[in-house]
């Protein structure tokens, strides 16, 4: 799947602040000068909708860029428990890939993304938990530019000195950016002359993505740290870009709120009705998944000690209902096999 360009809209101006009455200064300059996304029905329905995408370390994996959704829409699940009103954020999911373990699908043919998230997950399941929707979503098919308009980034980063100090103290700071953390470059010449921009970054593939302003920010914790800092954005802004979100912490790991979104990101119905089938005529990148759903099916499974792969498989099992002693089991390790501990077993919590 190749992502075309936006709509140059030709719709009144009147008529669009109409469907956004809570827009923001900059989001409504944008769509009367035609730079804004697709107003897709999902956006007309709910003129008080925030939005929130966020992007991670370019070279993580499948199996930690899934843990760092749960992260993320705990954050998400927090920031609507705390907004007034009627407001209330949706998660615009990020499209997958390219991503460094599918570089086999390049060399037989395969495209290496972007991909929706529907192509590994099940988005109805997804949205019981939050309100979720995919970046394809706001794209039109017209152009062959494609540009993309946030009011906001936030470049998320580790305070430089914690390992140093031993300073773990859960906090946030507004901070200088450090170096190479931000996808994102300042705009100058005719392109900030035209729409205003301050920023500029491509992003999920080849999306050319601008916004008016840009912080960095320091973070120690979860969801609860960096909520508040969120919470007063949004009063300003109506879509948010979350860079580097692998820095957010989880909120409540193992425990009953982290079970729930958990439980929300089940795998795409057609890949459980392959996997169940045994059909491989798939593309590599699926074939991943086929096996964690075969695994975590199996009347007994050993995996690895520190393999996220594994850990994927037991949460799986976990909630399939499997008694703990046919799934917390892992192959000794070392030369001799001397490392032989047993994965600690985070049990799930209902």
């Amino acid at each position: 799947m190749k992502f075309r360009g936006f709509c140059h809209l030709g719709c009144p101006f009147v008529l669009l602040i109409a469907w956004f009455p809570g827009v923001s200064e900059s989001t409504a300059s944008l769509v009367s000068s035609g730079k804004a996304s697709c107003l897709t029905s999902h956006l007309q329905s709910n003129s008080n909708a925030l939005f929130l995408v966020y992007t991670v370390n370019p070279g993580e994996g499948f199996n930690l860029i899934r843990d760092v959704y749960l992260r993320v829409a705990s954050l998400i699940k927090l920031l609507n428990d705390n907004l007034e009103g009627d407001r209330s954020v949706v998660l615009v999911l990020p499209p997958w890939g390219p991503l460094y373990h599918w570089m086999l699908d390049r060399r037989m043919g395969v495209p290496r993304g972007p991909y929706p998230w529907s192509t590994f997950f099940d988005i109805q399941s997804l949205s019981r938990y939050i309100p979720v929707m995919e970046f394809e979503e706001l794209i039109c098919e017209e152009d062959e530019d494609v540009q993309f308009f946030v009011d906001h980034v936030v470049v998320l980063q580790n305070f430089l000195d914690m390992f140093e100090s031993g300073d773990f103290s859960e906090k946030y700071e507004v901070s200088k950016c450090q170096a190479h953390r931000s996808e994102f470059e300042p705009v100058t010449g005719t392109v900030a002359e035209r729409d205003d921009s301050k920023w500029e970054g491509v992003l999920f593939g080849d999306v050319t993505v601008r916004s008016r302003s840009l912080q960095c920010v320091s973070l120690m914790g979860g969801a609860h740290v960096i909520s508040p800092y969120l919470l007063s954005t949004f009063d300003q802004s109506q879509f948010i870009l979350l860079e580097r979100a692998e820095v957010l912490l989880h909120e409540n790991f193992g425990e009953r709120e982290y079970w729930r979104a958990r439980e929300s990101m089940r795998f795409a119905p057609k890949l459980v009705l392959k996997a169940k089938e045994f059909i491989e005529q798939m593309f590599p990148n699926q074939l991943a998944i086929l096996d964690q759903i075969i695994c975590s099916m199996a009347k007994y499974f050993i995996g690895t000690q520190e393999s996220t792969f594994s850990f994927r498989i037991r949460e799986e099992r976990e909630m399939i209902g499997f008694n703990s002693d046919t799934t917390f089991n892992a192959f000794c390790g070392g030369p001799n096999g001397e490392y032989c501990e047993a994965p600690s077993r985070w049990t799930i919590v209902r």
